[in-house]
Order: structure tokens, then C-alpha cells, then sequence
């Protein structure tokens, strides 16, 4: 969908006489904006220092020590050397830029 006419979409919506929404139209429509939506690249260098992790101050986004902040989340990263506990098998791998969805 074009976004002419999702902009037609709420212009319709919005000059209806009732206050009715109907469940699918409201997803279909939080599904149309979230397509729209560009992912964002935030790149941040971690450095170990002492055997302790500290990410380098960015501007794009806050950095404090082993945390990271995203939003209203608060990431603390911590190392370890040890063997990757059950359930945790990811190996690391040399670092490649994504973008987070």
C-alpha cells in the first residue's frame, strides 16, 4: 500500500460518523506503519580493559561503562571466559554490521 492511500485510509477513517474500529483494521494499519518503518544501524566498539568490558563513548547511543541503554531498556554486558552455559551456545564471531529490527 502506497502511502497515498493509507493517508486516504485515515482520512476516511477519520471523517466517519461512528467511533467504531474494528480490531483488523486497526492491526492492518499498525502493520502498514511498521512496514514503513527504516531500520536503524547503531554501532558501538566495546573495549576490554583490565578484564573488564567498556564500550566507547558514541553519539548514538548511551554508553556507560559495561551498559548500554536502547529506549527504556538497560543492557549491562558482562565477559566471562568460561564455556557458554546451557542454552547459551552461540559462538562469537568477528563482527559484522546488521541492523536491528
Amino acid at each position: 500500500m502506497n502511502p497515498k492511500t493509507l493517508d486516504a485510509k485515515f482520512e476516511a477513517y477519520l471523517a466517519r460518523d461512528d467511533d467504531a474500529l474494528l480490531g483488523s483494521q486497526f492491526f492492518e494499519t499498525l502493520a502498514e506503519i511498521e512496514k514503513r518503518r527504516t531500520p536503524q544501524t547503531i554501532e558501538v566498539t566495546l573495549h576490554v580493559v583490565e578484564g573488564q568490558v567498556k564500550f566507547e563513548p558514541s553519539p548514538q547511543i548511551r554508553a556507560q561503562g559495561n551498559v548500554l541503554w536502547v529506549g527504556d531498556k538497560r543492557i549491562v554486558v558482562q565477559m566471562s571466559t568460561d564455556e557458554p552455559r546451557q542454552g547459551h551456545q552461540t559462538p562469537i564471531r568477528p563482527h559484522k554490521t546488521r541492523d536491528i529490527q
